[in-house]
């Protein structure tokens, strides 16, 4: 059992783990943001093109019963006309799910987008100032041979 709890122990102290455990916890912050922003800015936008708002697009199915408001009997109110019981299937909802899901994904791939070329420009600027590396110093010995050399080569070549 000790054996066990030591594995667990270091593969939690891993660096891998640590990283994916804040990943998860910052995403989780940032879903926040991301979703306030379409909930309470983008969504409102959209649904002014829908009178009544997304909610309201639905289809009631034929096995609703319209309540009788002359006898007394009545139900629920929906669309303007009172039911005892309805189905109904909601797209609009569901669309707004959707557009929800579409939007989120459209901001997240902008906000990496600019991140990832923000990361891009900063690698750039470090190659372009990154320290040409030095040029090692000849010993004495190997420079005389090679003017040697290249002395003999002159002479052949006259």
């Amino acid at each position: 059992m000790k054996k066990f709890f030591k594995n667990f122990g270091a593969f939690i102290a891993r660096g891998n783990i640590i990283d994916l455990a804040v990943a998860v916890i910052i995403g989780a912050a940032f879903n926040a943001i991301i979703s306030g922003l379409v909930n309470y800015i983008l969504m409102p936008i959209i649904t002014m093109a829908v009178p009544g708002g997304m909610a309201g697009l639905v289809t009631v199915l034929p096995s609703s019963k319209l309540a009788d408001i002359q006898n007394g009997t009545v139900g629920a109110l929906h669309n303007g006309k009172y039911y005892i019981t309805y189905s109904a299937i909601e797209w609009g909802l569901w669309l707004n799910t959707v557009i929800n899901f579409v939007l989120v994904a459209l901001v997240l791939f902008i906000i990496i987008k600019i991140i990832m070329s923000v990361k891009a420009a900063k690698e750039r600027l470090q190659k372009q100032s990154a320290p040409t590396p030095a040029v090692a110093a000849v010993p004495a010995d190997v420079q005389l041979l090679t003017e040697i050399r290249d002395l003999l080569k002159k002479d052949q070549v006259k």
